[in-house]
């Protein structure tokens, strides 16, 4: 249980898409803000027990959801169930800061 900002997250890694956690109950549900310079990415993958959805705040992202990837931007959002591949990768030229909802046993 918690309230926060979520600008009390935004923190940027130089190397690579940095996952800053915001809330846990440290079994089924997260809440993390991911923050990337163009061309950082989460590369593809998949949960086999957890979804994962994906809001995007600032910037564009390209997102993969399966077999289907679309570039989605500010106040858009992408879900994936359990067990679907999902990833993302910032396109820019903006930095990208999203907020991200884990739901399920990872």
């Amino acid at each position: 249980m918690g309230f926060d900002a979520v600008k009390n997250h935004v923190r940027f890694n130089a190397e690579k898409l940095s996952k800053n956690g915001v809330f846990s109950d440290e079994k089924l549900a997260m809440v993390d803000v991911y923050c990337a310079r163009a061309g950082q990415q989460q590369r593809t993958h998949a949960h086999a027990h957890a979804a994962k959805c994906y809001v995007i705040l600032e910037g564009r992202a390209k997102v993969t959801i399966g077999s289907d990837t679309r570039e989605i931007s500010a106040g858009e959002m992408a879900f994936a169930p359990r067990g679907v591949e999902h990833g993302l990768e910032c396109v820019g030229p903006a930095d990208l800061v999203a907020l991200v909802f884990i739901a399920g046993a990872l």
